[in-house]
């Protein structure tokens, strides 16, 4: 009886990490696939993209997008800045 027991516990510890494994494998895949940047912070959510940023970068960060996507600016703070962008 000890034995069964002790074989379904090895067996439940080998499939969680096996499982665990996988999940930081797709995870890690995700973070390798996003682009970092310097500049800027994205926040994703739907179809519209918080973008944080230094006032000094403020050019690099929103510089390039088209006006009809950059929904809103402001400020969070003297030392930050926000942009809501529409994918």
């Amino acid at each position: 009886m000890t034995e069964l027991i002790l074989l379904w516990t090895i067996l439940i510890f080998t499939v969680f990490v096996a499982v665990s494994h996988i999940k930081f494998f797709i995870k890690y895949e995700k973070l390798r696939k996003h682009t970092e940047s310097e500049y800027y912070i994205d926040y994703v959510y739907k179809t519209q993209i918080m973008r944080v940023f230094k006032n000094e970068f403020e050019f690099q960060a929103i510089g390039n997008i088209e006006r009809g996507k950059l929904l809103d600016t402001g400020a969070l703070n003297p030392f930050y800045r926000w942009a809501l962008i529409e994918r």
